[in-house]
């Protein structure tokens, strides 16, 4: 995710994005690598369709970490296929929710 010369890391970062995670407060220790993250505390309320694992006022933690990313969203791709990894090996969610934004606007952009 943030990857610099520093590393020999060669990406062209042409927008900035905030990934977005929704998981079980018991279960975030496995995210603890993610640098520069904020958490925030979150009552889940999902509503499994099929009635096998609701989640009525979870507590849950939402972890933000702003990026950036390349023109053809290759940072973004791996991260989901990295966190997919994750979720079968450490997290075991029947869902992780994550998400990507674009940022328009940040103190963080240089």
């Amino acid at each position: 995710m943030f990857g610099d010369a520093s590393t020999a890391t060669r990406l062209d970062r042409v927008q900035q994005e905030l990934l977005t995670l929704a998981l079980p407060r018991s279960k975030a220790g496995a995210l603890d690598f993610m640098r520069a993250s904020t958490e925030l505390a979150a009552a889940g309320t999902w509503q499994d369709p099929a009635s096998v694992s609701n989640d009525e006022r979870a507590d849950n933690v939402l972890l933000e970490v702003q990026f950036g990313e390349t023109a053809d969203e290759i940072v973004g791709s791996a991260i989901v296929a990295a966190l997919s990894v994750i979720n079968n090996l450490e997290i075991n969610e029947q869902v992780l929710y994550a998400r990507m934004i674009n940022i328009e606007e940040s103190t963080l952009i240089s």
